[in-house]
């Protein structure tokens, strides 16, 4: 195999560790705390794959001699949060692992690959031109079967953000004392800050699970 069908290889099959770690989510309906306890509770085989770190800008790789993955994922459970920058060797260099050898990870922890679910973020960050983390959706399971059938990738992109926005604050996502909108006000903020303010606010409300008008009653004593 030459250099630039390598290059091509991993370009085609890169999986970065934070597009993984949001497809599970996704996937699972889980929060991304109970996704790296997962990952901490299988990491000996993880370890068996070959991690890289790619720069998509750049179309270059470098092989990782030292598996740093399991370090993250232990930040994320211990921190309760967000998960720490995938990106180890700066200049945009991504850590994370080919498809090919992920599907193999997932057969053997009896787990089904969100391999749809990569492929629409992935389409998404090819389609807006921001990072993969920033932009995704999948078809709800409530669709009717003909809708499954529906690229995600073209649905337009506050629609996109308004389906992970949703389902985000809706198991459990952001401080639990604020309101519904003020919790999916600071999700976009913070998911995608590309979006100007009337973006937001605009996203907020079509994603807002509470429907009720008027000022919120306090209960009182």
């Amino acid at each position: 195999m030459g250099i630039s069908d390598q290059i091509q290889l991993v370009e085609r099959e890169f999986v970065a560790g934070d597009t993984l770690i949001k497809a599970l989510m996704i996937q699972e309906k889980l929060s991304e705390f109970h996704i790296a306890s997962w990952f901490l509770r299988n990491i000996e085989r993880l370890y068996t794959l070959q991690m890289v770190e790619f720069n998509r800008e750049l179309r270059d790789f470098e092989i990782v001699e030292d598996c740093w993955a399991g370090d993250v994922f232990a930040d994320i459970v211990i921190s309760k949060a967000t998960s720490p920058d995938w990106i180890n060797l700066g200049g945009g260099y991504i850590g994370g692992w080919c498809s090919s050898e992920l599907k193999q990870f997932f057969l053997s922890v009896n787990l089904e690959y969100p391999e749809a679910l990569i492929a629409s973020l992935h389409k998404a960050e090819s389609r807006s031109g921001v990072a993969v983390k920033e932009d995704s959706i999948i078809v709800s399971e409530s669709k009717p079967p003909e809708l499954w059938n529906v690229d995600p990738a073209d649905y337009p992109p506050e629609l996109d953000a308004a389906n992970i926005a949703f389902r985000a604050i809706t198991t459990g996502e952001g401080d639990q004392s604020a309101t519904h909108r003020n919790r999916l006000i600071a999700f976009l903020e913070k998911h995608y800050p590309h979006f100007k303010a009337e973006q937001i606010q605009r996203i907020a409300t079509v994603a807002n699970p509470d429907k009720s008008t008027g000022r919120k009653k306090r209960n009182l004593e």
